[in-house]
């Protein structure tokens, strides 16, 4: 009978999905777990926990969760086959998660496992399998509009949040990142040639996606993790709190960025220049910094010295479009807006621009 087993990171993400679907606050208590230096625990021992202390609080077993997490991660991120959920069983084990048809007649459960070449086999790792979305004009501008919106509420909803829970400002984190369908998801999405530095993607997901010659500025607190990026460019934004764990990372330059715990962990970086960028408390677990390049920016391992870089203003792009969107050589497009005596600020967002 066809089968798959799940593993290592790839079952980590399911428990962390796992963990968002606990109602009733669930996965605030998770947060506590999770966030305590002297009991660190993983994604698992999180659920399990929360689960156990909210048995008489919640409907449904531990494996109801974790049934529909691993259903939604697979069909999210590796077009898993939106089939019955009786027609397979999803077996919890102590360090694995296996997926098996109930019955011979689960055909597309066993077409998905045949298409990838994965019957009896184990998948351990987010890149293990990846077939990119393709995103249309439309879908973009929809999720970026409803993005803008979530940033206009956002003070109000942190304020309120802050009346109502009356806890630290990382509990308030994880509340405003939990508010569904209103910030920008490209989680698995192929995005080319995309200029994004006049918008602000605080806590936009662009985990698992391919990213290939776009340029960013500010993106708080946005998800990479296991994203491709390649040829790439972060400039004149901050960073803070931006995760980036597991990425694969290809000719990528981050320049003047405030990148306060920033979590590069197990990100595999090749050819990646920091330039004037603030790199205090940014986490850089299993990565060899002597094959990084720091151009007047500090590395982690020596956060005493690291000294702030203040992000440099960028053009205007209603008054310097052109400038705006070429990415070949921005310190020129710099020198070129002051000879012309171009009014130069901070810009407010606008539609992403795509680049040539």
């Amino acid at each position: 009978m066809p089968k798959i087993k799940l593993t290592g990171q790839v079952m980590d993400e399911i428990y962390k999905d796992a963990i968002d679907l606990i109602p009733n606050g669930g996965r605030f208590i998770a947060a506590t777990y999770l966030s305590n230096p002297q009991k660190p625990c993983t994604h698992k021992q999180a659920f399990e926990k929360t689960m156990d202390q909210m048995q008489h609080m919640v409907r449904g077993a531990p494996q109801d969760y974790l049934k529909a997490a691993t259903a939604g991660y697979l069909q999210k991120h590796y077009n898993f086959p939106a089939v019955d959920a009786n027609s397979y069983e999803c077996k919890i084990g102590r360090d694995s998660i296996t997926l098996r048809p109930v019955n011979e007649q689960s055909v597309s459960f066993a077409g998905w496992l045949n298409r990838f070449n994965l019957n009896n086999k184990t998948l351990s790792n987010v890149g293990d399998i990846r077939e990119y979305r393709q995103i249309t004009p439309e879908e973009l501008t929809r999720q970026l509009d409803g993005h803008n919106k979530w940033q206009a509420d956002r003070q109000q909803v942190i304020k309120s949040a802050r009346e109502l829970f009356r806890t630290d400002d990382k509990t308030l984190s994880e509340f405003v990142k939990s508010m569904p369908a209103t910030r920008a998801d490209f989680s698995g999405y192929e995005l080319k040639n995309m200029d994004f530095r006049e918008q602000n993607l605080y806590g936009v997901s662009f985990k698992n996606s391919r990213l290939e010659n776009c340029a960013f500025s500010d993106a708080m607190g946005a998800d990479f993790s296991g994203a491709v990026i390649d040829r790439c460019r972060f400039e004149n934004g901050e960073l803070s709190h931006a995760d980036f764990r597991q990425s694969q990372q290809n000719d990528v330059r981050f320049e003047n960025c405030l990148m306060r715990e920033t979590d590069f962990t197990d990100a595999k970086m090749k050819q990646v220049t920091f330039s004037g960028c603030d790199l205090r408390s940014a986490v850089f677990n299993g990565i060899d910094l002597s094959k990084l390049n720091f151009e007047q920016a500090e590395p982690a391992r020596q956060q005493e010295q690291a000294q702030t870089a203040q992000p440099q203003p960028i053009p205007n792009p209603q008054q310097n479009q052109a400038q705006a969107q070429n990415l070949s050589n921005p310190q020129q497009n710099q020198n070129q807006a002051q000879a012309q005596n171009i009014d130069i600020q901070y810009a407010e967002p606008i539609q992403v621009q795509r680049m040539g």
